[in-house]
C-alpha cells in the first residue's frame, strides 16, 4: 500500500492514510469524493511545437516544457493539491482525493493555486525573456463537485485517477478562459464554496453553453491583498 500511494501523493499524506489500512483499501477500490479539479493548459502551444520540430529546436522546446511543468507542479504541491496527470501540456490537478481538508478549504487552495500558477509564468516569462525564449500564456479552470476516485487501468498500467462531469466541466472551462479573455474561470459550485473567503471574491462572467453539459455561470476572482495576520 505505501508504495502504492508514494507514486501518487507526498509521504506525509501517505501517512495520514495507512493508519487505516482497510480504509486504504478501499480508496484503491474507487469511491465518490467531493472534490476541486483544475485543469490548466499552455495557450498556442501546438502552433509553437509546430515551428520548433520545423526549425529543428525539439530539445530546446521539451526542456522549456518541463522548466514549465516543474514550476506548475510545485506550486500545486504548495497549496495540498494532487496531480492527477499531466495531457501534453495540459496539467490535471485533484484537490481533496485522496483526503480532503472539507469541501470549502479544497476550494479556496484550488483557486489560490491557480492563481499562483499564473504568477509562477509570470517569473518563468521574466527568465525566459531574458534568455531570449519565447514566452507563454496559460488558462485556468476549475470546477467543484462529485467524482468517482480510484485506480483505474489495466494491470499493466494503473493510475490513482478521479472520473464524472465534474472532471469534463473543469476542462470545458479551461478552454472558454479564451473565449472570455479570463486567465482563470471556475463554475457556480467553486464560487459558492468560497462565500466568506474575504481574501477571494468571485465575480460573474456571465453564462455560457458548455458542451455536453448545457449553460453554465462562469466565474472569475478578485484576489484581495492579504489582511493583518
Amino acid at each position: 500500500l505505501r508504495r502504492t500511494f508514494e507514486r501518487y501523493v507526498a509521504p506525509g499524506v501517505v501517512a495520514e492514510i495507512l493508519a487505516d489500512p482497510e480504509a486504504a483499501e478501499g480508496i484503491l477500490r474507487g469511491r465518490q469524493l467531493e472534490v476541486t479539479v483544475l485543469m490548466s493548459d499552455i495557450r498556442g502551444f501546438t502552433t509553437l511545437t509546430r515551428q520548433r520540430s520545423a526549425a529543428g529546436q525539439s530539445e530546446l522546446h521539451v526542456r522549456q516544457l518541463n522548466e514549465y511543468l516543474g514550476a506548475m507542479v510545485d506550486v500545486v504541491g504548495q497549496h495540498g493539491g494532487t496531480i492527477d496527470k499531466f495531457i501534453g501540456d495540459a496539467v490535471m490537478a485533484v484537490f481533496g482525493s485522496p483526503l480532503s481538508r472539507g469541501a470549502r478549504e479544497e476550494a479556496r487552495q484550488a483557486v489560490r493555486c491557480g492563481l499562483a500558477m499564473r504568477s509562477a509564468l509570470a517569473a518563468l516569462n521574466a527568465d525566459w525573456r531574458r534568455r531570449g525564449l519565447a514566452e507563454l500564456d496559460n488558462g485556468v479552470g476549475l470546477a467543484s463537485g462529485p467524482v468517482l476516485a480510484g485506480q483505474i487501468g489495466s494491470p499493466q498500467r494503473l493510475e490513482f485517477t478521479v472520473i464524472g462531469d465534474t472532471v469534463n466541466l473543469a476542462a470545458r472551462l479551461e478552454s472558454i478562459t479564451r473565449q472570455v479573455e479570463a486567465p482563470l474561470v471556475f463554475d457556480g459550485a467553486t464560487a459558492a464554496l468560497l462565500t466568506g473567503d474575504p481574501e477571494l471574491r468571485p465575480t460573474s462572467l456571465g453564462s455560457r453553453e458548455v458542451k455536453g453539459i448545457g449553460p453554465v455561470e462562469l466565474f472569475g476572482v478578485e484576489a484581495a491583498a492579504p489582511g493583518p495576520a
